[in-house]
């Protein structure tokens, strides 16, 4: 999946993460805001930029006798 993104945009969508929730809990910080300004380096906030994300899935096939995945 391709995304136009700016930064902001990046940085809002990376933090309704569940993972980061429960990282934030552990850890008493939230590390998206050490990416951003590692990020922010190369590019402007007003900026906009192609975002790929990989789709992964994961497909079983259900026979009468036997669960096969792939």
């Amino acid at each position: 999946m391709t995304k136009y993104w700016t930064l902001e945009h990046l940085i809002r969508y990376l933090n309704t993460w569940s993972g980061l929730k429960n990282f934030i809990k552990q850890n008493d910080f939230n590390p998206v805001y050490q990416l951003q300004t590692e990020i922010a380096k190369l590019w402007d906030n007003n900026e906009i930029k192609e975002v790929r994300f990989p789709i992964l899935l994961r497909v079983e096939l259900i026979n009468k006798n036997k669960l096969f995945s792939c």
